[in-house]
């Protein structure tokens, strides 16, 4: 697995107790990545990675980037990418619990009309902002040569949308 962005690290923290082997990539030196450099030119060879993942890793990149380095993604990845963005579409979550029957939640997606942008200075953009709606997105990503995408939001951040990608 490659890790492209490590964070806080507790993503190849987890994977590495799996059992999992883990090679960490970060332009920022200070994270103390195992490699570090630049997303736009990922210095391993063709396939190099059964999985690449990506977490809240390419809103920091300005948008006309975002084909190229999915591109780059996919020639570093034998199979699988999995890429989680900031989701600005509002939703409502609710919980709660009926008798014999359990706990049940309900994940409600508002109109997209609802949608703007967060206020984090961070992000050049944001999916599901005007201008970056999630078909928008897919074709993207298609376009860099992935195939059998699926995309869900996470019940417990729902300002998380994940997506998983096979290698075209």
């Amino acid at each position: 697995i490659l890790e492209v962005g490590i964070g806080n690290g507790i993503v190849s923290y987890f994977l590495r107790r799996a059992g999992l082997s883990v090679t960490t990539f970060d332009y920022d030196e200070r994270l103390e990545p195992d490699i570090v450099g630049s997303i736009t030119a990922i210095p391993f060879a063709d396939a190099s990675y059964e999985l690449v993942a990506c977490f809240q890793v390419l809103e920091h990149l300005p948008f006309d980037w975002f084909e190229s380095v999915l591109r780059e993604i996919h020639r570093v990845t034998s199979n699988y990418a999995i890429l989680s963005l900031p989701d600005v579409r509002p939703c409502l979550r609710c919980s709660f619990h009926l008798p014999l029957l359990g706990d049940h939640s309900l994940f409600l997606e508002m109109p997209r009309r609802f949608s703007r942008r967060t206020n984090n200075p961070q992000h050049y953009w944001e999916l599901n902002a005007p201008g970056y709606a999630l078909p928008k997105i897919l074709t993207l990503m298609r376009r860099a040569g992935f195939c059998r995408l699926k995309t869900h939001r996470l019940k417990t951040f729902p300002h998380h949308r994940m997506f998983i990608m096979q290698k075209g």
